[in-house]
């Protein structure tokens, strides 16, 4: 069976088609764009927040092997941008406690060009035995 000359030349694709359909891919990929940059930053702003939580929980780990006697509460740079605090709050007695419980809550500042600021906290408290 024999395709005709005419036949033959309508079963390509035309370059209006082909723009066509460029046209159209480009209009979905552009819809994607915003969508890839709030995944970015989201992601971004993810690792900064795990950064400053792993820092506070080396700082917890720091302070449950410190002597019960001798917790206090101080500040300090773990990395550039960076700040923790560690304080001692106050627990609330309890007949017969005799002081043996304190609460620490250590808190990871950052503030960084172009990434951000905020802050983590992490509470832990320490008996005595």
């Amino acid at each position: 069976m024999s395709v005709s000359p005419r036949r033959a030349a309508q079963t390509g694709v035309t370059l209006v088609e082909t723009l066509v359909a460029m046209a159209v891919f480009a209009v979905g990929i552009t819809a994607f764009a915003p969508l890839l940059v709030s995944t970015v930053r989201a992601n971004d702003a993810a690792a900064v927040r795990g950064r400053a939580v792993g820092y506070a929980q080396e700082k917890a780990e720091e302070l449950r092997g410190e002597p019960f006697d001798d917790l206090a509460a101080g500040a300090d740079t773990p990395a550039p941008g960076f700040s923790r605090q560690w304080r001692l709050l106050d627990v609330p007695a309890v007949a017969g406690d005799g002081g043996d419980l304190k609460r620490v809550c250590a808190t990871v500042s950052w503030d960084l060009p172009g990434r951000g600021a905020g802050s983590v906290t992490l509470a832990l408290s320490r008996a005595r035995y």
